[in-house]
């Protein structure tokens, strides 16, 4: 409900069409950039980014309209010597993107949030699309300032920021801050090994992108906003196509058809909001293969497809993994078990739940409570290695039977004996 509320208000508010030619000064309510945000008021954080201990805060407004209550702090990565992030008090921006490609720097990263011009908080880098490409060396040496002038921190950390701190949430970059060796070190034991970080869940879907021609001839395509450090990667013609993937009032990221990523200037494009691209699709189950809570085989599969079965994919993590979704369960399906494009008259999916053997998962204590859901009495405590039977599948529980007893479980404290057809 809330989704969909937010979508309607959407559009509502957007344009019917937008000009071929826009004012510097215009801001874009466009589709690319309209988040599916968990908060929509700008106003109502506040991030900070101490450039002396690598730290960034978010913070929260109190009732006295201060903004002193700390809702989220970690390290981070800023510019390096050479490209220093630079200090002041920001607005920001509406450029967004999901999972992006850095054009000049060639990686990737999840979770853009513009803070001004070129100047993104984003995740750690990726070395593909991918997210079993994480960057170690990024990943260890977060805390240090090595970026080309971005603001680097955690995936978790990335994704929060991007869904609860909309275009004009306030942003303070400052060297002002006395050195706090105590809250570095804290943050530095807080933050997982990189042999222990895990992929964060987004279920939500990829923001829509949109088709757009130029209007001019000689559009650069560039690596960047800057006129000086920035190249051209491109040059169009007038009427050439492109696809938007970051929406913007002075500048737009694109993807040309020959496949070249860059910046062009938003008043050189005729953007067709009529016509938004889903990144969703339908896909087809080449053999039986099952939606797993965790992108891995080792995950408790929460339902399994039979081969044929439409498969109804959310959004793209990379060439093994999907995220996808049965009605109310959602989860991850493996890429190598897919065909592109859903089967001839498949109006129903061939989905069953999956059932069967399995045991609680190691090193953990399983509450088995009296029904689905952590406000029912737990009735036992299952230890780590303890066979279960699983009858049938209630949103994210098992219904299950262990030494006769009746119950329910959460599906992330079991695995299966094996992997099956995966």
């Amino acid at each position: 409900m809330k989704r969909a509320l937010i979508l309607l208000l959407a559009a509502i508010m957007l344009p019917p069409l937008l000009p071929a030619r826009i004012a510097d000064a215009t801001v874009l309510d466009g589709l690319t950039s309209k988040v599916d945000y968990t908060n929509t008021d700008p106003g109502r954080y506040q991030i900070e980014i101490d450039l002396i201990n690598q730290v960034i805060t978010v913070y929260e407004k109190d009732d006295a309209g201060t903004y002193t209550n700390s809702v989220l702090q970690g390290l981070c990565t800023t510019g390096n010597a050479d490209n220093p992030t630079g200090v002041g008090a920001y607005k920001l921006g509406d450029l967004k993107e999901r999972f992006g490609y850095f054009v000049a720097f060639g990686q990737y990263a999840q979770y853009w949030t513009q803070v001004v011009r070129g100047i993104y908080i984003h995740s750690i880098m990726y070395d593909k699309k991918d997210i079993a490409t994480l960057s170690k060396s990024a990943y260890n040496s977060l805390g240090k300032p090595l970026s080309h002038g971005c603001v680097r921190v955690l995936p978790a950390h990335a994704q929060w920021i991007y869904y609860n701190c909309p275009p004009g949430t306030a942003c303070v970059i400052t060297k002002r801050k006395a050195k706090d060796a105590a809250l570095v070190s804290r943050l530095k034991s807080q933050k997982p090994s990189y042999a222990d970080s895990r992929h964060v869940d987004d279920f939500r879907p990829d923001p829509l992108t949109l088709n757009a021609v130029t209007v001019i001839a000689g559009v650069e395509v560039r690596t960047g906003f800057s006129a000086s450090k920035d190249t051209t990667v491109v040059k169009l013609d007038a009427g050439e196509a492109v696809t938007v993937l970051q929406l913007g009032a002075n500048w737009c990221k694109v993807e040309t058809r020959k496949g070249k990523l860059g910046y062009a200037q938003t008043k050189h494009l005729s953007i067709d909001t009529g016509a938004p691209i889903s990144s969703q699709k339908i896909y087809m189950a080449k053999e039986t293969t099952h939606l797993y809570s965790y992108p891995g085989t080792g995950a408790a599969r929460l339902a399994v497809y039979d081969k044929g079965a439409p498969v109804h994919v959310i959004g793209t993590l990379g060439r093994y993994w999907l995220t996808a979704h049965v009605d109310d369960i959602y989860g991850y399906v493996r890429v190598k078990h897919l065909a592109a494009g859903a089967p001839e008259g498949a109006a129903k999916s061939a989905l069953t739940k999956a059932t069967g053997q399995a045991v609680i998962q190691d090193d953990i204590i399983a509450n088995f409570r009296s029904g689905p859901g952590t406000s029912f009495p737990v009735i036992a405590e299952l230890a780590a290695g303890t066979p279960v039977t699983l009858q049938e599948v209630s949103g994210n529980w098992y219904k299950a039977v262990v030494n006769g007893l009746e119950g329910y479980i959460h599906s992330g404290c079991v695995r299966f004996y094996q992997a099956a057809a995966d």
